[in-house]
């Protein structure tokens, strides 16, 4: 009898090791499965250890954790400076669960067109003088706005105007080729060089923000670009031209 009672004791207590072993194992498993979650929102404040989204889907500010991989980049996938990042830019977080924590190891930024229209008002005398000139003898108003170097046909301040504005992102790089309307640059942070456009509304500036000659944008200068994203082209919108460091 007390052999077969010490066998009873012996099998239980190795069904409870296997469970237990069983139960470490799946404890283990669920910890190291980390699923990529990803969550949109607007960056409300960047923290020494956290930075703070708020998103419509969450009644209260989202807090997450940086990982020690963070990369932070455009929609383009372009790699940008966390500094550039400012509270209002539109994100997507790619995060993943850590216990209570939540620890972002990738933040998307986008774009954000904002639309506004001014409404119209009352023409002065002469602005509605100038609008029927126009409007009668276009020809001779046509002339006459040439000579005085004003816009013709004339704006008509009675129209309502609508002005749409998109964020820039900005990007570092080195100049390696510009002409013909277009500039490259190239950059550790990114596989490929990189190609912009310019218009003649691009800004170039030093470090200081003061303009600057677009003769010294040469190769191997190196510059930050202040851009917006078209399709899949990239405008320009400004151009800051840093010192060369010897």
């Amino acid at each position: 009898m007390k052999i077969a009672s010490l066998k009873k004791h012996t099998a239980i207590l190795a069904s409870a090791i296997v469970c237990a072993i069983c139960a470490t194992l799946s404890a283990e498993t669920v910890v190291t499965q980390t699923k990529t979650v990803t969550a949109d929102g607007t960056i409300t404040s960047f923290e020494p250890k956290s930075f703070i989204i708020r998103s419509e889907a969450a009644p209260a500010p989202l807090t997450y954790s940086y990982g020690k991989t963070i990369q932070y980049v455009d929609e383009s996938g372009r790699v940008i400076e966390r500094e550039t990042i400012k509270p209002g830019a539109p994100v997507t977080v790619h995060y993943v669960r850590q216990g209570d924590q939540m620890v972002a190891d990738r933040v998307v930024v986008r774009k954000t067109t904002t639309t506004v229209t001014e409404p119209g008002r009352v023409p002065t005398k002469a602005e509605a003088k100038a609008l029927r000139e126009a409007a009668e003898h276009p020809e001779r108003a046509a002339r006459r706005a040439a000579e005085r170097g004003k816009p013709f046909p004339p704006v008509d301040p009675s129209i309502s105007k609508t002005t749409t504005t998109t964020t820039t992102t900005n990007a570092d790089g080195t100049i390696s080729s510009f002409a013909n309307g277009e500039f490259v640059t190239t950059s550790p942070a990114s596989e490929r060089p990189v190609t912009y456009s310019y218009t003649k509304t691009t800004q170039y500036v030093d470090e200081d923000g003061a303009p600057v000659s677009v003769e010294i944008v040469k190769s191997g200068v190196p510059v930050t670009v202040s851009y917006v994203r078209d399709g899949d082209r990239y405008i320009a919108q400004r151009v800051i031209v840093h010192r060369v460091r010897r």
